[in-house]
């Protein structure tokens, strides 16, 4: 660096989706994508999968970006499902490995009953369009919501979700989804760190009683709070952070990208959307051991 110039604070971003689950950017896009956008930080956590991680790995150390590997698994709790972040995988565990099949053999039972469900509820779709929609990847329901969509019996794929396929409508079905505990062994098991994605976001009433379930979390294997997210408020954003040094649990920060699914999130950025500074997700970096990226 030459003597009168700044630097340019890296970003990271630790919650990102690629056509490996239900983004619209492929996993070496994403990371050059974030080379540009200045994260010098990122995970790929395609839901319930690694396929996309070994690609974006490779191009990171091409493009000099730090890409952990990842993924998000949705989970049962006494609010609903939730979702974990396993954040720097170091290898796939057998019991990751099962862990997975398990979870794809309820998707795969599960998508042709949503569908029989909107053709008894009078609406022409088929496994077949939704088959070709997912374009070999793993088929969920953003991809039923595609086909609803190009069907023209809604607007968008979020007023799909609202009309069709959320837990209140008539066509959404129930899949087999494992414990927190599962979970998080299985994580662990695979050199990871289990993070509670977007908190904020869990219907939960009120501070204390959140605070009580994310200590719960915690004794279940859960270790971090993804604090840093586009959809919290800023005074969820202190919240969680007070909750996180409480309970010593690792703070992190991700955009939850999808590309064109979700139009208007843009990688390095949480919340209010404000830029997630690497310095934010330093604990992270220190319990995994990595070398602090540098640009």
């Amino acid at each position: 660096m030459k003597p009168n110039e700044t630097a340019v604070p890296l970003l990271a971003d630790l919650h990102i989706h690629t056509t490996e689950s239900d983004g619209t950017v492929t996993p070496d896009a994403a990371v050059k994508r974030a080379h540009v956008l200045g994260i010098g930080l990122m995970a790929i956590t395609d839901h319930d999968t690694i396929d996309g991680n070994d690609l974006a790995v490779k191009t990171a150390e091409k493009l000099g970006v730090l890409c952990l590997r990842g993924l998000e698994i949705s989970v049962n709790s006494r609010f609903g499902s939730i979702h974990v972040l396993g954040l720097g995988l170091q290898h796939f565990s057998e019991r990751l490995e099962k862990l997975l099949e398990q979870i794809q053999i309820g998707r795969r039972e599960r998508n042709p009953r949503i569908v029989r469900k909107l053709k008894l509820l009078g609406f022409d779709i088929s496994m077949e369009e939704v088959r070709d929609l997912a374009k070999g990847e793993i088929i969920g329901r953003p991809h039923i919501a595609k086909a609803l969509v190009n069907r023209k019996y809604a607007a968008d794929q979020a007023e799909a979700f609202e009309l069709f396929l959320n837990r209140s409508s008539a066509a959404y079905v129930e899949r087999w989804r494992p414990e927190v505990r599962q979970a998080a062994d299985a994580i662990s098991d695979s050199g990871g760190i289990p993070v509670l994605a977007h908190p904020g976001l869990i219907p939960i009433p009120d501070t204390g009683t959140r605070k009580d379930f994310l200590h719960q979390l915690k004794s279940r294997g859960v270790l971090g709070l993804e604090v840093h997210y586009p959809s919290h408020s800023a005074e969820m954003h202190t919240q969680l952070e007070s909750i996180a040094c409480d309970l010593e649990m690792i703070k992190t920060g991700g955009s939850d990208f999808h590309g064109e699914n979700k139009p208007g999130i843009e990688m390095g950025r949480g919340t209010c959307g404000l830029p997630i500074l690497l310095d934010y997700v330093r604990s992270l970096i220190e319990t995994l051991n990595i070398p602090l990226p540098c640009r």
